[in-house]
């Protein structure tokens, strides 16, 4: 995970590989939850300083490599959101999968507001905090337990295009929207260039995507 052009850090397995911790104060985060202001006082979140011999953007080659006791099936790499493979008819298993490798750090009573909205969620734990990967608001949406939304409405922005805007809103011009295999949650066609969108175009000018949606599916949930 790039944080910054002088930070990395590294997640194996849902877990960051750092041990150390930066303790320090925080009165109030920058956005709220159900328009309640997150009030974090004595916020422990892993040290995430790193000093490269070289800068993280400057970077021209990426190895990997296991041992035996790891192994890599799938490399996925840019700003996007991937699963292992094997979760097709999984989405609550993918979702999870994913927020238990986000930003996610939920408060005992914002995550009963969370699993209140998402009652498929009764098992969503927190995130990695400031080590994870990406936002909650960029988790894969579930129509069941079995099958993705066949509309994707917030994935994850482009570089230098944060999802937030300053105020702590969703930038509607920062994220996109994508039509969605319903079996698979990845793109419908495998086709960005033609079914996914900006999210300000899917405001504006109401993107459907019936034609991603199954019926036969449908009258299954």
């Amino acid at each position: 995970k790039v944080n910054n052009y002088h930070a990395m850090n590294w997640i194996f397995n849902a877990q960051a590989l750092q041990h150390d911790v930066n303790r320090f104060d925080k009165i109030k985060m920058s956005r709220a939850i159900a328009g309640i202001p997150q009030v974090a006082p004595n916020v422990r979140r892993p040290e995430v300083t790193v000093i490269p011999r070289y800068h993280a953007y400057k970077a021209t080659k990426f190895v990997l490599e296991g041992t035996g006791r790891a192994k890599f099936n799938r490399v996925v790499f840019g700003q996007c959101n991937a699963w292992p493979k094997g979760m097709e008819n999984q989405c609550q298993k993918a979702r999870n999968w994913v927020n238990s490798r986000s930003k996610a750090n939920f408060t005992e009573e914002n995550m009963q507001v969370y699993r209140k909205k998402y009652p498929g969620d009764i098992h969503l734990t927190n995130g990695l905090g400031l080590f994870g990967n990406n936002m909650p608001i960029q988790n894969p949406k579930c129509a069941s337990d079995k099958y993705f939304q066949y509309l994707q409405p917030t994935m994850h922005a482009d570089r230098g295009k944060p999802i937030y805007a300053p105020n702590g809103a969703v930038g509607a011009s920062r994220a996109w929207c994508c039509c969605t295999n319903m079996t698979t949650g990845r793109v419908f066609q495998d086709n960005p260039a033609k079914e996914c969108r900006l999210l300000s175009e899917c405001v504006t000018e109401e993107i459907a995507c019936q034609h991603a949606y199954d019926p036969e599916f449908g009258a299954e949930i």
